[in-house]
Protein backbone atom coordinates (compact mmCIF):
# COMPACT_ATOMS: atom_id res chain seq x y z
CA UNK A 1 0.00 0.00 0.00
CA UNK A 2 0.91 3.50 -0.99
CA UNK A 3 1.00 6.11 1.88
CA UNK A 4 0.33 9.47 0.20
CA UNK A 5 1.41 12.80 1.88
CA UNK A 6 -1.26 14.99 3.77
CA UNK A 7 0.12 17.98 1.84
CA UNK A 8 0.55 15.96 -1.62
CA UNK A 9 -2.26 17.21 -3.20
CA UNK A 10 -1.82 20.56 -1.58
CA UNK A 11 1.81 21.27 -3.42
CA UNK A 12 1.45 20.10 -6.59
CA UNK A 13 2.13 22.48 -9.34
CA UNK A 14 3.36 24.84 -7.25
CA UNK A 15 6.91 26.38 -7.33
CA UNK A 16 8.87 27.68 -5.03
CA UNK A 17 10.79 31.24 -5.39
CA UNK A 18 14.14 30.70 -4.99
CA UNK A 19 14.92 27.01 -5.92
CA UNK A 20 13.52 23.08 -6.01
CA UNK A 21 15.58 20.74 -4.09
CA UNK A 22 14.74 16.85 -4.34
CA UNK A 23 15.70 14.34 -6.73
CA UNK A 24 17.92 16.67 -9.00
CA UNK A 25 20.96 18.56 -8.73
CA UNK A 26 20.55 21.36 -6.11
CA UNK A 27 21.74 24.02 -8.65
CA UNK A 28 19.43 22.21 -11.80
CA UNK A 29 16.42 24.53 -10.52
CA UNK A 30 18.16 27.70 -9.06
CA UNK A 31 16.28 30.48 -10.26
CA UNK A 32 17.92 33.97 -10.23
CA UNK A 33 15.64 36.85 -8.80
CA UNK A 34 14.99 39.57 -10.99
CA UNK A 35 16.19 37.93 -14.12
CA UNK A 36 19.84 39.76 -13.40
CA UNK A 37 22.04 37.29 -15.53
CA UNK A 38 19.48 37.96 -18.30
CA UNK A 39 20.19 41.96 -18.22
CA UNK A 40 23.90 41.69 -17.77
CA UNK A 41 23.82 39.51 -21.15
CA UNK A 42 22.05 42.31 -22.60
CA UNK A 43 24.46 44.53 -21.97
CA UNK A 44 27.36 42.80 -23.56
CA UNK A 45 28.21 44.20 -27.04
CA UNK A 46 30.81 42.01 -27.76
CA UNK A 47 33.03 45.36 -27.80
CA UNK A 48 36.50 45.22 -26.30
CA UNK A 49 36.31 48.57 -24.36
CA UNK A 50 38.66 51.20 -25.14
CA UNK A 51 42.19 51.43 -24.29
CA UNK A 52 42.64 53.59 -21.43
CA UNK A 53 43.98 57.39 -22.65
CA UNK A 54 47.98 57.92 -22.18
CA UNK A 55 49.36 60.70 -19.68
CA UNK A 56 49.34 63.80 -22.74
CA UNK A 57 45.64 62.74 -22.87
CA UNK A 58 44.62 62.20 -19.48
CA UNK A 59 45.69 65.34 -18.76
CA UNK A 60 44.14 67.01 -21.34
CA UNK A 61 40.96 65.53 -20.20
CA UNK A 62 41.42 66.65 -16.62
CA UNK A 63 42.14 70.22 -17.41
CA UNK A 64 39.16 70.74 -19.90
CA UNK A 65 37.30 69.04 -16.80
CA UNK A 66 38.37 71.35 -14.30
CA UNK A 67 37.53 74.63 -16.65
CA UNK A 68 33.99 72.97 -17.68
CA UNK A 69 32.95 72.65 -13.79
CA UNK A 70 30.26 74.62 -12.82
CA UNK A 71 29.48 73.39 -9.61
CA UNK A 72 31.17 72.11 -6.77
CA UNK A 73 29.93 69.91 -4.26
CA UNK A 74 30.59 71.09 -0.35
CA UNK A 75 28.98 68.40 1.66
CA UNK A 76 29.04 70.79 4.68
CA UNK A 77 27.40 73.55 3.63
CA UNK A 78 23.65 74.08 4.60
CA UNK A 79 22.46 73.90 1.30
CA UNK A 80 23.87 70.69 -0.36
CA UNK A 81 23.35 68.92 3.21
CA UNK A 82 19.78 69.06 2.87
CA UNK A 83 19.74 68.66 -1.34
CA UNK A 84 21.28 65.55 -0.69
CA UNK A 85 19.47 64.20 2.71
CA UNK A 86 16.34 64.66 0.29
CA UNK A 87 17.79 62.31 -2.44
CA UNK A 88 18.25 65.38 -5.13
CA UNK A 89 21.67 66.68 -7.17
CA UNK A 90 22.46 70.11 -7.02
CA UNK A 91 22.40 71.32 -10.28
CA UNK A 92 23.54 75.13 -10.28
CA UNK A 93 26.05 77.09 -8.17
CA UNK A 94 24.19 78.68 -4.94
CA UNK A 95 22.96 82.51 -5.76
CA UNK A 96 21.32 85.35 -3.88
CA UNK A 97 18.31 86.55 -4.57
CA UNK A 98 15.96 89.37 -2.41
CA UNK A 99 12.85 88.50 -1.46
CA UNK A 100 10.25 90.78 0.52
CA UNK A 101 13.61 92.66 1.79
CA UNK A 102 15.25 89.69 2.78
CA UNK A 103 18.67 88.61 1.22
CA UNK A 104 18.64 84.48 0.89
CA UNK A 105 21.08 81.97 -0.68
CA UNK A 106 19.39 79.45 -2.74
CA UNK A 107 20.38 76.67 -5.19
CA UNK A 108 18.38 74.60 -7.95
CA UNK A 109 18.19 70.70 -7.28
CA UNK A 110 16.96 67.79 -9.56
CA UNK A 111 15.83 64.29 -7.95
CA UNK A 112 17.30 62.00 -11.11
CA UNK A 113 14.69 59.51 -11.14
CA UNK A 114 11.84 61.65 -11.13
CA UNK A 115 13.19 64.57 -12.84
CA UNK A 116 11.50 66.98 -10.33
CA UNK A 117 12.93 70.21 -9.58
CA UNK A 118 13.38 72.14 -6.33
CA UNK A 119 15.05 74.86 -5.38
CA UNK A 120 16.63 75.24 -1.76
CA UNK A 121 16.29 78.64 -0.12
CA UNK A 122 17.77 79.89 3.36
CA UNK A 123 18.08 83.28 4.76
CA UNK A 124 21.58 84.11 4.28
CA UNK A 125 23.67 83.64 7.81
CA UNK A 126 20.87 81.40 9.15
CA UNK A 127 21.75 78.27 7.41
CA UNK A 128 19.45 76.34 10.06
CA UNK A 129 15.93 77.37 7.79
CA UNK A 130 16.56 75.76 5.08
CA UNK A 131 13.37 75.59 3.00
CA UNK A 132 12.70 74.81 -0.73
CA UNK A 133 9.74 75.61 -3.64
CA UNK A 134 9.33 72.90 -5.69
CA UNK A 135 7.94 73.01 -9.87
Amino acid sequence: MVQRRADEGRLRGRRPALCRLGAVHPWESFEHLGGIVDRLEAFQTGHEPPPAPGTEHRDKLLAAAAQAQVIQFNPNAALQKRIFADGFVPNSPEFEVDLSGVRYVAQRAEHLGTGKVRVYYVPKGDWSRVRYVER
